[in-house]
């Protein structure tokens, strides 16, 4: 019995003759031994390229068998793979690819042209006459029976023997007329188009405006009174159906738009490949991805969870399977978050990636409410993992096109989610990076969540308190409750357990957490973000006393002690600490980690000042400046753009809503535009303006100490439209 070790990989590189004899052969140069042991005549290695004699793509009469040989020694490509790969960068692909294209689109069809941009290139010769290749009977004219033999560089001695004929070269040459000729008229020349094949140029030139949707109404989904939701186009519309007349819809995809509204009972979605899905997730993962985590390594949850499971995705349909409601609301957010940066960043054909990004939102949105209607059904109809995944691809997907309604909602269904399901599960590494996922991204969120609080997030917390599982809850879900201090210092050093780390989910009680997973995800200290969280809750007793209803947990003395603890705890806390377990392999560079730190650091302070002892902007302009500076060493540091630079988004938005003088707000305005030029993701540039508005508002009143948190209260001004994250 042959085992699987034992069978020899498939060699090319045998004589002609003995692989029409199927038999091994020797490989000897410049003839084999095999052939000339047993008399017959060795036709050697030649390299042959072979060209159909005809449109009809008959075969050649005679014996002249074909073989498939390599055309490049094993050192020769080698040392074109090492050319290519030092020319440019993984994270520049995308970017020269589409300087090409934009540089293509400028050229008149008729006009010759040859553009390089690094390794890539493409050229077109003089356009043929129409008299010489006017007609099909004309192209059949042409000598295609004449193959091109290539010298055989295996062997140096018997080049000349292998070397293709002169006067079969001059007939046969690949001239650039005679490819233009080819690509004038592909369907003379080329094999019919494979099932699912997409024609992108013609395509993009033949796009309809698919229907623009966004999140759903805030009246169908609880948001009414989420506060700041002020997001323009917040009222939606149900998606509408492709029309025939929208050809791009059908050529890339033509059944997505013919799914029905989900029922509760999950029967798995038939949907078909979308041909741009390739295209997408390459785009996604070399350039989107950056941008998220300022590590390139296998350890993130993006590349151990989300890309695995969108390519898994993409092979099932490639293969015609189905998908789960809850891997295709993955699948399909991943390609609106990839179709949208494209849309932003590519000025050919970007309106037809925005709608490529609708398109896929829509299917996502769909398939996440199918998910979030059979999350809890028993037995299980989804994988834990993978339903969690789906709700935080919705939240990223909002995040980075900067609709706020849509994120409160995905947040607080995942908070939900995590408790009820994940929190009294044991839980492996990779759910964890899911939970670290949600956590960071929640709290940053969650601090700027200023006011009223939406009926949807009530209900959610009704539901959450109401149910037995919440005695798995290590921390309270309303983000009011205030662990007692009694001795800060001390508090601060002790060791959790396994269940106090990963059951604390939003990081309200004091201690250090050994498995932490903040460093190894975004780079961040966990002591940083449980900071963040006191001064959230902190901040939500302060609107309490205000308000005067008697709703505050704590006493006016109680409040000013724990603020002066927790300011003394932020300003001891170090640029750098021993909790950064990363390894040199990893992160080759301390430097950019190092300036991230710094600026989470400082605007933590900034925002700890202006939230709860509403310090006047001027005399925080020093940690203003720590902040901008720290953002300009982490762009320095980056080859394209700030990897990790998502992260930073809410330290420079706290930072730069503070900038007094016009020379720091126009270095605060040129790194948020720097930043959504490079990544193409809306949340930098909704962000920027959002932080001009308030510069606006601020000078136009009266009250010059007047801070963004109270115009996001709406006490002074009702222009604030929007806030990030």
């Amino acid at each position: 019995m042959t085992t699987a070790g034992s069978i020899a990989a498939r060699s090319f590189g045998g004589c002609d003759t003995c692989r029409s004899r199927r038999v091994k052969c020797d490989e000897t140069r410049p003839t084999c031994l095999l052939c000339s042991t047993t008399g017959l005549t060795c036709r050697g290695y030649g390299k042959n390229i072979f060209f159909t004699p005809g449109a009809d793509g008959s075969e050649l009469d005679g014996e002249d068998f074909r073989f498939r040989r390599l055309l490049f020694t094993e050192a020769e490509r080698q040392e074109m793979s090492q050319w290519l790969t030092s020319s440019v960068s993984p994270s520049s692909v995308s970017k020269q690819l589409s300087a090409l294209d934009e540089q293509c689109e400028n050229v008149s069809p008729d006009q010759s042209m040859d553009v390089q941009h690094g390794p890539f290139g493409v050229f077109r010769g003089p356009k043929i006459a129409e008299t010489r290749f006017g007609s099909a009977d004309s192209v059949g004219e042409l000598d295609w029976c004449r193959d091109i033999r290539l010298p055989d560089h295996d062997n140096e001695d018997d080049n000349v023997q292998q070397s293709m004929d002169q006067g079969d070269a001059q007939s046969c040459q690949w001239s650039p007329s005679l490819i233009a000729a080819i690509l004038d008229d592909p369907l003379q020349f080329s094999s019919p188009t494979e099932p699912g094949h997409i024609n992108m140029a013609s395509a993009m030139d033949n796009t309809d405006a698919i229907a623009a949707t966004e999140c759903e109404a805030p009246a169908m989904l609880g948001l009414s009174e989420t506060a700041l939701c002020l997001t323009e186009g917040a009222t939606l519309e149900s998606p509408s159906s492709i029309t025939s007349d929208n050809y791009l819809g059908y050529m890339l995809n033509p059944d997505l738009g013919t799914i029905e509204k989900p029922s509760h009972m999950s029967v798995a979605p038939t949907v078909s490949m979308p041909g741009d899905a390739v295209f997408l997730l390459k785009h996604y993962v070399s350039s989107v991805v950056n941008f998220v985590t300022p590590f390139g390594h296998a350890k993130t949850p993006w590349h151990t969870l989300f890309i695995p499971h969108v390519k898994t995705c993409l092979a099932a349909l490639t293969m015609g399977e189905h998908l789960s409601h809850a891997s295709s609301a993955v699948f399909f957010g991943t390609l609106a978050i990839s179709a949208s940066s494209l849309g932003r960043k590519m000025q050919s054909h970007s309106s037809m990636w925005l709608e490529r990004s609708k398109f896929y939102e829509r299917q996502a949105r769909e398939h996440c409410r199918a998910t979030l209607a059979s999350a809890y059904h028993v037995p299980k109809v989804a994988k834990y993992k993978t339903i969690l995944m789906a709700l935080l691809t919705l939240v990223h997907l909002y995040t980075v096109t900067g609709r706020r309604a849509c994120v409160d909602f995905y947040f607080v269904e995942a908070e939900k989610f995590i408790r009820l399901k994940g929190l009294s599960r044991k839980k492996s590494r990779k759910v964890r990076l899911l939970h670290h996922c949600y956590v960071f991204q929640r709290l940053f969120y969650e601090s700027l969540c200023i006011g009223k609080t939406s009926s949807h997030r009530k209900e959610v917390q009704n539901a959450i308190e109401s149910s037995e599982l919440i005695i798995y809850s290590q921390d309270s879900p309303s983000f009011k409750a205030l662990s007692n201090w009694h001795d800060p210092t001390q508090q601060t050093l002790y060791i959790k357990t396994q269940e106090e780390g990963e059951n604390d989910l939003h990081l309200e009680h004091p201690g250090v957490w050994p498995a932490t997973l903040y460093p190894e995800i975004y780079g961040i200290p966990e002591g940083l973000i449980y900071f963040l969280s006191c001064t959230i809750r902190l901040g939500k007793e302060k609107d309490a006393m205000d308000q005067g209803h008697g709703s505050s947990s704590i006493n006016m003395s109680e409040f000013f002690k724990r603020a002066r603890t927790l300011e003394r705890c932020i300003k001891q806390f170090p640029d750098w600490t021993s909790e950064m377990r990363v390894s040199e392999a990893d992160f080759p560079g301390d430097e950019k980690l190092a300036n991230m730190i710094i600026a989470v650091r400082n605007a933590l302070a900034i925002y700890f000042y202006r939230r709860i002892y509403d310090i006047d902007a001027e005399l925080l302009q020093s940690k203003v400046l720590r902040v901008l500076n720290a953002l300009r060493q982490v762009d320095c540091t980056g080859s394209d753009g700030p990897t990790g630079s998502l992260s930073l988004v809410w330290p420079g938005f706290i930072a730069a809503c503070e900038a007094e003088s016009p020379p720091v707000q126009q270095a605060f305005s040129e790194w948020f535009e720097n930043c959504a030029h490079n990544s193409g993701l809306d949340t930098f540039s909704i962000t920027i303006r959002t932080i001009r508005e308030v510069w606006v508002a601020k000078s136009s009143l009266s009250d010059t100490g007047a801070s963004w948190i109270d115009l996001a209260k709406g006490k002074t001004y009702a222009g604030l439209h929007n806030l990030p994250l």
